[in-house]
């Protein structure tokens, strides 16, 4: 199943659960619903910062955590060639919780750039938090 499919299900699946809701509700779910489909930093910060309360918080906090563990993997294996630069270094591994807090600190200081790619805000956001000096980037080549 491609990722657009799986968005649309997950998406139709949810459909439901705001069709008999007051129209104000329904407006916000087709908003939080929209951000699943993860296109700009705001999507993600949008689904990682999602209130407790709000009927979607654990399926919108369990995409967030899979992005972040998505794209950190990614950029593990990526680094491993000697031809990518390191972006972010630190000492020890970093955690899923800890990614999410940096961003949503990050997005905090940068409302500017919520328009950008997650992807790219995200490994923004950890590259600030955890820059490479300029050894560690000789070290780790």
């Amino acid at each position: 199943m491609n990722i657009q499919t799986f968005t649309l299900v997950f998406l139709f699946l949810f459909a439901g659960s705001s069709a008999a809701a007051d129209p104000e509700t329904a407006a916000r779910d087709r908003k939080f619903q929209q951000a699943f489909h993860l296109k700009t930093a705001q999507d993600l910060k949008t689904l990682c910062s999602m209130d407790k309360e709000y009927h979607l918080h654990d399926k919108a906090l369990g995409f967030c955590y899979g992005f972040m563990s998505g794209t950190m993997s990614f950029y593990g294996a990526i680094k491993q060639s000697p031809n990518i630069s390191n972006l972010v270094c630190s000492d020890k591994p970093i955690s899923r919780s800890l990614m999410v807090s940096t961003f949503l600190e990050w997005t905090e200081k940068n409302p500017d750039r919520l328009s950008q790619p997650a992807v790219d805000s995200l490994m923004q956001a950890a590259a600030e938090k955890w820059p490479c000096h300029d050894s560690e980037i000789a070290m780790n080549r």
